[in-house]
C-alpha cells in the first residue's frame, strides 16, 4: 500500500511518501512479544477511568475467550492496537489506538477497514467521549469518516472497578444496527465487559 501526503508551503509543495507493507491485526496474548507494545501504547494512550488494571487486563486478554487483542501491524512494524468483544449480534471495540510516532498516515482508517473485512458480522459499536473538546470532536469526524454513525441514545460507561469513575460518553455505530441492536448490544457490554 502506497500513498503520498502533501504539507503546503508558501510558494511550493513538499511531498511526502509513506509506504506501507501488508497492514495485518493479529490476535496476541500476554505471552506475545508485541503485548508489551499493546499495553504500554493503552496506558499513555486512557486515561485510568477509561482502562482496566494492568493485571486484570492481562487475566482478560489471556483467559475471555469473547475478547480478542489484536495488534496492528505494517510489516514487522507494532503501529497500534485493537480490542474487541464478539457480543451475539456485534462486534464491540473496547480499545483502539495508534501509537503517535504512527497518527496521522492513515493506519486507523486501514485498521478498522480491515477490522470490518476480518468481521463475520459485519456490525461493530464503540464508545466515545462526548463531543465538547477539540479532541473529541475531531475523534468523531474520525469514525464517521470509517463509516460510523453517532447514535442519540444516552450511555454511561460504567466504571472498570470500585476506585474508578463511570464515565458519559456517546456510542458509534458501523453496518445497520438498528435501536433494538443497540440496546442488546448495551445489555451484554454491561454485562459481559464491565461485569455489572
Amino acid at each position: 500500500i502506497s500513498f503520498k501526503l502533501y504539507r503546503e508551503t508558501r510558494n511550493h509543495r513538499v511531498s511526502f511518501v509513506f509506504v506501507m507493507d501488508k497492514l495485518n491485526l493479529i490476535k496476541i496474548d500476554t505471552k506475545s512479544p508485541e503485548y508489551h507494545f499493546v499495553e504500554t501504547l493503552m496506558i499513555s494512550a486512557f486515561p485510568l477511568d477509561e482502562r482496566r488494571d494492568d493485571a486484570l487486563q492481562r487475566q482478560i486478554v489471556d483467559g475471555n475467550n469473547c475478547m480478542e487483542c489484536l495488534v496492528i501491524k505494517d510489516g514487522d512494524v507494532s503501529v497500534g492496537f485493537i480490542t474487541v468483544w464478539t457480543l451475539t449480534e456485534i462486534i464491540y471495540v473496547e480499545h483502539f489506538a495508534i501509537a503517535e510516532a504512527f497518527r496521522r498516515r492513515g493506519y486507523g482508517k486501514l485498521a478498522l477497514a480491515e477490522l470490518i473485512r476480518m468481521s463475520n458480522v459485519g456490525r461493530l459499536i464503540l464508545e466515545v467521549e462526548l463531543p465538547s473538546t477539540e479532541e473529541a470532536v475531531r475523534r468523531i469526524s474520525f469514525y464517521e469518516k470509517c463509516g460510523f454513525e453517532l447514535s442519540a441514545r444516552p450511555y454511561v460507561q460504567p466504571s472498570y472497578s470500585p476506585d474508578k469513575q463511570s464515565l458519559p460518553m456517546s456510542l458509534m455505530t458501523y453496518g445497520k444496527v438498528g435501536k433494538q441492536e443497540i440496546e442488546n448490544a448495551v445489555k451484554e457490554i454491561y454485562k459481559i465487559v464491565y461485569n455489572v
